[in-house]
């Protein structure tokens, strides 16, 4: 949507202002090279809305909760292989593309570990909002969605303006408001 790009590229211009050109270049890298692989693993979360509207049209809520619960766990089974791939050859991976150089990657390397597990749990939650997409009740889960992103920002920023931010650090408080 377009806010979530808004406040990605907010977040971006936060870390290459008040942290710096090489921890920017390495939340670039890390975003692309994991965009890049998750978007493989979405299909099973993007059916969602499809196969819940058929279990909630014939008044089936019972399969519409199994059908969620089957994308989420076919989501992060699949997941498995790209997470230890992540936490474990970002730098590597980031280094043989010629992306950057041994600091960048490094940062990458880092700031991956900790935004693994945001992405896993933005995709649960991005389950239960698109069922809830389905239901009716979009207004909500936009506005829910809204408020996070803008909460998370808004403390990376204050962190930022007040005190010394670290790729790490951002990488934390988009897991906690994730």
């Amino acid at each position: 949507s377009l806010s979530e790009v808004l406040f990605e590229s907010f977040l971006m211009a936060i870390i290459g202002y008040y942290v710096g050109t090489n921890q920017v270049t390495a939340y670039a890298e890390y975003s692309l090279l994991f965009g890049i692989m998750n978007e493989f693993l979405l299909g099973s979360l993007n059916a969602i809305p499809t196969v819940c509207a058929n279990a909630i049209g014939a008044k089936n809520y019972t399969l519409a909760g199994q059908y969620l619960q089957l994308s989420i766990i076919l989501y992060l089974l699949g997941g498995i292989p790209f997470l230890w791939f992540c936490y474990f050859f970002t730098k590597d991976t980031i280094l043989w593309l010629e992306w950057g150089d041994d600091v960048v990657a490094n940062y990458a390397q880092s700031y991956a570990r900790i935004n693994i597990w945001t992405s896993f749990v933005q995709a649960i939650s991005t389950g239960f909002q698109l069922l809830l997409d389905t239901d009716d009740h979009a207004n909500f889960t936009s506005l829910l969605a809204f408020s996070c992103r803008f909460l998370c920002v808004g403390v990376i920023y204050w962190i930022a303006t007040s005190q010394e931010l670290t790729l790490e650090l951002a990488a934390y408080i988009s897991l906690l408001f994730s």
